[in-house]
């Protein structure tokens, strides 16, 4: 089953429900790009674990995750089978949320286009319906940055020309008129009029 960002919230409880009842779960990786410098494993040319791991982690950190393929896998001893629940998501590289203030590069190697583009994959999937997502880091940096959009602190004190006599005026009346309220403390309303009422 494809999953995009309009499905998702609500295939998500279906999801975790079949995670939890499944022996063993497989998990496929398409990406933008593969290593250029891929190690063949040990001395007998085979890849190990290990090696095969840290091939797709070092892509994973250099390229960007296409999509995520997820394939649950449930024994059914009754009938001495396996079921096999398919889940394929898309990623969005964009941040769809503007007040993030946060900026992906993302980078795409001709191997990897070439292979996916003769497996039928769709370039678009990711841009047009993908779901987007944080990283640690990109979470990190988001809450950072919101953080200093709330420090009233890291805002400049407004410069006022001493030749700039309406803004003076204006500073001046509003000086009094808090320090007038600072006194009595009465509540005043302004009308849309203009008129105040105490």
């Amino acid at each position: 089953m494809d999953v995009n960002r309009t499905s998702f919230s609500t295939v998500l409880p279906t999801i975790l429900r079949d995670i939890t009842k499944s022996h063993c779960i497989a998990f496929d990786l398409e990406l933008s790009g593969i290593p250029t410098n891929r190690r063949r494993g040990n001395d007998e040319g085979r890849q190990t674990m290990e090696d095969r791991y840290q091939e797709v982690k070092k892509a994973a950190e250099q390229f960007h995750i296409l999509q995520v393929g997820l394939t649950c896998v449930e024994q059914d001893d009754d009938k001495d089978r396996y079921l096999l629940r398919c889940y394929n998501f898309n990623l969005s590289p964009l941040m769809l949320d503007d007040s993030l203030d946060i900026e992906r590069t993302f980078s795409y190697s001709s191997g990897a286009v070439d292979f996916l583009l003769s497996h039928g994959y769709q370039m678009d999937a990711p841009f047009k319906e993908g779901i987007p997502y944080l990283s640690k880091e990109d979470a990190i940096l988001a809450k950072q940055r919101g953080m200093l959009r709330w420090d009233k602190t890291s805002i400049p004190d407004i410069k006022i020309k001493p030749t700039d006599f309406k803004a003076i005026g204006f500073m001046q009346r509003v000086r009094g008129e808090v320090r007038e309220w600072q006194q009595t403390q009465e509540v005043r309303t302004i009308q849309p009029c203009g008129a105040e009422r105490v």
